[in-house]
């Protein structure tokens, strides 16, 4: 069985998944709270935007589209300071 055919949100309406209103957002991330494959959703959905940077919107892992773009940002922080 895949990742995604246990994941908490297959029943939700994708457009309050792919939302970036907050009400949706809100949805969206109740899913996520109970959801068994957050690891893998988070995996699969960093290495999609990093073939497309336009797929950068909804709500994946319990992060909306800013929260990734700040962990992003603090992972590449980290990994240019541990190069130091």
């Amino acid at each position: 069985m895949s990742w995604q055919a246990q994941s908490a949100c297959l029943t939700a309406d994708p457009d309050v998944m792919a939302s970036d209103l907050p009400d949706d957002i809100a949805v969206a991330k109740g899913f996520c709270a109970v959801c068994p494959v957050l690891a893998e959703c988070r995996e699969w959905n960093d290495s999609m935007e990093k073939r497309d940077p336009k797929c950068n919107s909804g709500t994946f892992a319990g992060e909306d589209a800013e929260e990734r773009a700040v962990r992003r940002r603090r992972v590449e922080r980290q990994r240019r300071e541990a190069r130091l």
